[in-house]
């Protein structure tokens, strides 16, 4: 009479569970990687997005682009409500200059992008009407 031999039902059963679990393993790692990439492009499409509204706001409005044409060079040719006017469209652009660096610095926007950008904000800080707001 042949005798089972549990001992080695026991290793090939440990041996499966952890094929299963290396496998579970490998699958949840990729779906994280491809739940970061489908992040950071939401990221990328939401930011362009909003550099988009707001340089279609600044070339819409032909009062809008006067005064920030006008005011970024020389602020005190601007009236009073003018400047006013050009100091929301500035802070406007650093809060999305905030934003960009913020999503770039936590790794969900492109270096490339944000070189861009960045160089963009050192060439805006360099007009004495962006200065002076």
């Amino acid at each position: 009479m042949e005798t089972f031999n549990w001992h080695a039902l026991q290793a090939i059963s440990e041996t499966l569970g952890l094929i299963v679990v290396v496998g579970s393993l490998v699958f949840v790692g990729f779906e994280v990687r491809q739940s970061a990439k489908a992040t950071r492009a939401a990221t990328m499409n939401n930011i362009m997005g909003s550099w988009g509204d707001v340089y279609r706001g600044f070339s819409e409005s032909e009062n809008i682009a006067e005064v920030i044409w006008t005011g970024v060079q020389d602020p005190t040719a601007l009236t009073d409500a003018n400047r006013w006017r050009l100091s929301l469209q500035i802070a406007g652009l650093f809060h999305n200059f905030q934003n960009t660096h913020y999503q770039w610095k936590i790794g969900a926007y492109d270096e490339q992008a944000w070189a861009a950008q960045a160089e963009f904000l050192t060439n805006l800080l360099s007009l004495p009407g962006v200065r002076a707001v």
